[in-house]
């Protein structure tokens, strides 16, 4: 075989390699208050974004709302996200199912890196889960099938609910949490014990905010309260989590390291107006 020709073949097998190297993203047009743009679907993202440059030349017209104090958003590689606040702005998805739908959305409006000049826009599931549950009560529960979804809102969307399904599967459990303590820890009569727990048996679910719950599953007895608290569950991170056990009865309890001290169950947060009424007596 000549060598020219041997040369041309590993060169053709080295760029065969390189483009196997990096896969399509699942990118689709939108219109943000009415400005055509890309976006990326990320069901990984429990936020959606607008780039900063994206925002200053099109939705400057839209203040911003500062939310620092309030909000600690993590990257996949464990670091913070920046970000200069959150805007609210009309969103319309070019999908056959979708275009007629119009929604408001939040999104952060972050540093602009070299992917938002083609891209600058991230949907997440706090934008994608209404999406789906709009397609759902038009199409049905089998909107998947029926609703003539293009490619990257159909991926978006199988994903979402494959997650569901795991979800239910696992009766409404992210993971279960286990001493990890390395010695028992004693609970006196009605005192309380702030025990650290790591995260077992994790279900793979977008980011989102967990409650800690008691489980049939644990040893531990019913004079043992839980306590309900609010964490933010992502199964890439390695963490641990306090939990705080009360005693509650006249009688002194002991937990083993690698106990099973309670489960995460997915939790929503929602906003209640409260209206006051004021009655004037005579």
């Amino acid at each position: 075989m000549p060598r020219e020709y041997v040369h041309e073949m590993n060169k053709g097998f080295r760029s065969n390699r390189k483009a196997n190297l990096v896969g399509s993203s699942n990118e689709v047009n939108v219109w943000l208050n009415n400005e055509e743009a890309k976006a990326l679907l990320d069901t990984g993202s429990s936020v959606s974004t607008v780039s900063k440059d994206f925002y200053d030349k099109f939705l400057s017209e839209i203040p911003l709302s500062p939310i620092s104090e309030l909000l600690h958003i993590e990257c996949a590689d464990g670091e913070s996200l920046p970000y200069h606040g959150y805007i609210t702005a009309s969103l319309r998805v070019n999908d056959h199912a979708l275009s007629d739908q119009m929604i408001e959305a939040l999104f952060l409006v972050v540093p602009s890196r070299r992917y938002h000049a083609d891209v600058p826009l991230l949907i997440g599931t706090n934008v994608l889960d209404i999406l789906l549950e709009m397609t759902k009560n038009t199409y049905g529960v089998k909107f998947l099938q029926n609703a003539q979804l293009t490619t990257p809102v159909y991926l978006a969307f199988r994903c979402i609910t494959l997650r569901e399904k795991e979800l239910a599967h696992n009766h409404n459990v992210l993971a279960y949490v286990k001493s990890a303590e390395c010695k028992r820890i004693t609970v006196k009569p009605n005192s309380e014990a702030v025990i650290q727990g790591y995260l077992q048996r994790k279900i793979p679910y977008h980011p989102t905010c967990a409650v800690t719950h008691p489980t049939p599953r644990s040893n531990i007895p019913d004079d043992l309260d839980i306590s309900s608290v609010l964490v933010t569950y992502d199964h890439n991170q390695t963490c641990t989590i306090p939990i705080l056990i009360s005693n509650v009865s006249t009688r002194t309890f002991s937990i083993d390291p690698k106990e099973l001290l309670c489960e995460l169950q997915p939790a929503t947060i929602q906003s209640l107006s409260i209206q006051f009424k004021i009655i004037s007596k005579i």
